[in-house]
């Protein structure tokens, strides 16, 4: 069994003021409860927290994969603009990660 641990970070920064663009203010709070639950679902080894700003809050709500802690913007495994519709891609993703 592998000891890495994976994570699925849901950013759920939210802004207000004349620029009120971010992922909280997108849904990203109720999308990372269901993104737990979908995950749990296919019983993937995978934990789902809540992050604050991925620099990207146009594109939100915005979701990371981050393998044993390590963060990555640049390359790195970044959905945007995730919906309900996201999770299948998101799902066969960590499935042939988890492998």
């Amino acid at each position: 069994m592998s000891s890495e641990k994976y994570q699925l970070h849901v950013c759920t920064q939210m802004r207000q003021g004349p620029n009120p663009v971010s992922c909280g203010n997108s849904g990203s709070k109720d999308l990372l409860e269901e993104l737990k639950v979908e995950v749990l679902k296919h019983h993937l080894d995978v934990d789902v927290i809540p992050t604050k700003c991925l620099l990207l809050c146009e594109h939100g709500p915005n979701v990371q994969f981050v393998q044993d802690g390590k963060k990555s913007l640049m390359g790195g495994n970044v959905w945007n603009r995730v919906s309900k519709d996201s999770f299948p891609e998101i799902i066969k993703f960590l499935k042939n990660r988890l492998k």
